[in-house]
Formats: structure tokens, C-alpha cells, sequence
């Protein structure tokens, strides 16, 4: 079933990230259905935005909303939508803010979790996880190494070892 983000809560989370400059990364919106984090992230100067989505329809809407996309607080100038499924994404060896509303359920959350942990092994970079109401927490902090940085009710961050702080 397809939820949208709310903007709201999207937008705190992101207010929240603590980045020294959002250039230095790439943001990775997991399970990115049709866009909405997408262009709520777009309001900052990350590197690129990248939206991961399985499901073709919502991934068809997410390439045409990107078409469609004008706004004059765009900041970021790369926005971008990927066809695949989030365990067989190959995360990117740079700096990235990964962003999850609980997209998938647990078992695949697992999945994508220990695919992070991989990633991270092989490239030590700066990653931030974000994720929106945080009801798989506990597999993110089981599965990775990456540690809590803050906590609400209405989203968690993580950090990497080699993230700025």
C-alpha cells in the first residue's frame, strides 16, 4: 500500500541532519515511490538525489513528476529515479544520506540493512540514515554499524564513524 511521506515530517527530519554542506552528498530516498522526498530534499544543495523504487507504476509517476518538476527553491541540480529493488541496489561509494519511510517490511529492511553494512566496509565513508517514523529501528541498529545520533518521535538518525559531525 502507497503512503506518502508527509511534508512536515520529511522536512524536520531533513532540518535535523546535521551535514556541514549538503554538496558533499548524495541523497538516497529508499523506497521513493512517486517523489515527494525527493523534491522536499531538492530544497537543499545536496551533489544528486536518487529515488529507488520496485514497484513500476509508482517508479513510471516518479519519472514523470521529475519531468515536471519546477520550483524556485530547487537547490539541488541532479534528481533522479531508479527502477530496482532497494536489496539489489548497489549504494554508491560516496558521501550519502540515506532516506527511509518505512518502505518495505521487516525481512527486506533486514536486507537492505546488511547490503549498508557491505557498502560501508568496503568504502568507509560519511553515511546519515534517515528514517520516518521509525517503527524498524531496532533492525537498523542490529544490522549495521552505523550508531544513533538523534532520536524523536517522528524520526531517527544514524551516523557512520566517518560522518561529520
Amino acid at each position: 500500500m502507497y503512503i506518502p511521506a508527509r511534508p512536515a515530517s520529511a522536512r524536520a527530519a531533513l532540518q535535523a541532519l546535521p551535514v556541514r554542506d549538503p554538496r558533499d552528498y548524495t541523497l538516497i530516498d529508499v523506497g521513493s515511490g512517486k517523489g515527494r522526498v525527493m523534491f522536499l530534499a531538492a530544497e537543499y544543495p545536496f551533489r544528486r538525489i536518487v529515488g529507488v523504487e520496485s514497484v513500476g507504476e509508482l517508479h513510471a509517476a516518479a519519472e514523470r513528476n521529475i519531468q515536471r518538476y519546477r520550483h524556485r527553491a530547487r537547490r539541488c541540480p541532479s534528481i533522479e529515479a531508479v527502477h530496482a529493488r532497494a536489496q539489489d541496489y548497489a549504494f554508491p561509494a560516496e558521501p550519502l544520506v540515506l532516506f527511509f519511510f518505512n518502505p518495505f517490511p521487516a525481512d527486506v529492511m533486514a536486507q537492505v540493512m546488511e547490503s549498508v553494512a557491505r557498502s560501508l566496509e568496503q568504502h568507509p565513508r560519511p553515511i546519515w540514515l534517515i528514517l520516518l517514523f521509525p517503527e524498524l529501528a531496532p533492525i537498523i541498529q542490529s544490522v549495521t554499524t552505523l550508531r544513533l545520533h538523534q532520536q524523536t518521535r517522528r524520526f531517527h538518525i544514524y551516523a557512520s564513524a566517518q560522518a561529520d559531525r
